[in-house]
């Protein structure tokens, strides 16, 4: 019998799967890098709802806790002390809660978290990779 010669050169199998090994690292640091950025503007939504709900949070207890007591006072001079304590609560809880709906709406439209370049990237390198063993069979 003879010695058949083997299809594929050894080095040559070798070298393929190690540019294959780079080619696959430098596919996934670059979907990786997408991927941050992306995550970078999602978050940039919620950093905006976190400061609305933090400036309604704040307005509410400041303006409950300086100027209810000037104001109450004031219309004290009208109306009775309690009813002067009520009107007050209630414009000030209004304003709160105007701020709060704010930043729920701003919630809202910033979730849920969607990755769209990212997710569409690495389905067309899945496909990519699936024909290129296709091929290589």
């Amino acid at each position: 019998m003879t010695e058949r010669e083997p299809l594929v050169d050894r080095e040559s199998l070798a070298q393929s799967v190690h540019h294959l090994g780079q080619d696959l690292g430098d596919l996934f640091r670059a979907e990786l890098s997408l991927f941050k950025k992306e995550a970078m503007q999602e978050m940039r939504g919620l950093a905006a709802a976190g400061v609305w709900l933090g400036a309604g949070a704040v307005l509410g207890l400041a303006a409950l806790g300086a100027f209810t007591a000037f104001c109450i006072m004031a219309l004290s001079l009208a109306l009775a002390p309690w009813l002067s304590a009520l009107i007050i609560t209630i414009m000030w809880g209004f304003g709160a809660g105007s701020l709060l709906a704010a930043a729920i709406v701003k919630l809202r439209s910033t979730l849920p978290i969607e990755f769209k370049e990212t997710t569409r990237s690495v389905k067309e390198d899945i496909e990519w990779i699936k024909s290129g063993a296709k091929s290589a069979k």
